[in-house]
């Protein structure tokens, strides 16, 4: 049956990999109970020894033009298999969460995730590959067996999908509005500003437990479709 749909954004990077996860995934973490002091004396040892506190293991470097190239390969390869449409997404996200109750720190967490995906429409079928692994030859597999895919799927139950117009834009670029980047912000002083709020939630009357957090989300988004767009977006959440 025809009808068109929305141009929804893909979120995830689909399974890539037989553990069922396409990223390059890399987390450290602390979840214990620690003091302000025992805290703070972590701190100044790992800064005296040349270590630093859990955070973003994998550097939060912009996307590149590496990863523009590799991204327009998908997409000429993707239209030499047959595809009727393709897109392709780099995706990095980087999670941080910082937990306190009353003065003691119960959560020092970060994690990163970095993966490219292709997603490709034939006839009235979609099908969907993602990689962790950024070589030419890999992105160019993953181009493939997402339109190979599609092809199957649409083998089994052919359809007709007419996708919605939409403007091509060569050259987009969007960046949450924001003054501060949260992953500038030292783990240190986070953990620090939930201690203070925590012993001023005290002060009040009655309050007898008080407990807080800041979770910070950051995540870049580089686009490319076999229409011509190319757009880059960096999205934060706190």
């Amino acid at each position: 049956m025809a009808g068109k749909i929305p141009r929804v954004p893909v979120n995830h990077l689909g399974s890539a990999t037989t553990a069922g996860s396409p990223f390059i995934p890399n987390s450290a973490a602390l979840q214990t109970g620690l003091s302000r002091r025992d805290f703070m004396r972590l701190s100044a040892l790992a800064a005296a020894s040349g270590l630093v506190l859990p955070r973003r293991p994998v550097a939060a470097q912009s996307m590149t033009s590496t990863e523009s190239e590799l991204l327009s390969l998908a997409m000429d390869v993707a239209r030499g298999e047959g595809a009727d449409y393709a897109d392709g997404r780099v995706i990095r996200t980087q999670f941080e969460a910082v937990g306190a109750r009353e003065q003691m720190i119960t959560q020092v967490r970060s994690t990163d995730s970095y993966g490219i995906n292709v997603r490709a429409l034939v006839g009235g079928s979609w099908g969907f590959a993602a990689t962790q692994i950024f070589t030419r030859d890999a992105v160019a597999n993953i181009a493939r067996e997402a339109v190979a895919i599609a092809r199957a799927n649409n083998d089994v139950a052919p359809s007709t999908t007419v996708l919605a117009p939409v403007d091509i834009f060569p050259d987009a670029d969007w960046v949450t509005p924001h003054s501060i980047d949260p992953f500038t912000i030292p783990i240190e002083d986070k953990a620090a500003l939930l201690l203070r709020v925590n012993e001023e939630a005290l002060r009040v009357n009655n309050i007898r437990f008080s407990s807080s957090s800041i979770l910070s989300v950051k995540e870049e988004r580089l686009l490319a479709t076999t229409e011509g767009s190319v757009g880059r977006q960096t999205l934060m959440r706190i």
